[in-house]
């Protein structure tokens, strides 16, 4: 469980699509490592949960919620 900061960059303020996203959120997960000799392979569903805290007052009051997986490999030297 922690917390994350996610500043837009990428945002033109004469676009109007989406509204600034910047803020402060939520990101929690678990996982499972498996080792056998020096390879090692893990798997991690997460959850992140952002918006909770926004930079701005401009735009609207969506949050923005993720779901998924990580798949990993690795090998120790």
């Amino acid at each position: 469980m922690g917390f994350d900061i996610d500043f837009q960059t990428n945002y033109k303020s004469g676009v109007s699509v989406a509204p600034k996203q910047s803020g402060v959120g939520l990101e929690g997960g678990v996982g499972a490592k498996y080792s056998y000799k020096s390879i090692m392979v893990f798997v991690s569903p997460y959850f992140q949960y952002h918006g909770i805290v926004k930079f701005n007052q401009q735009g609207s009051n969506f949050e923005l919620i993720h779901t998924g997986v990580k798949f990993g490999m690795g090998y120790n030297f």
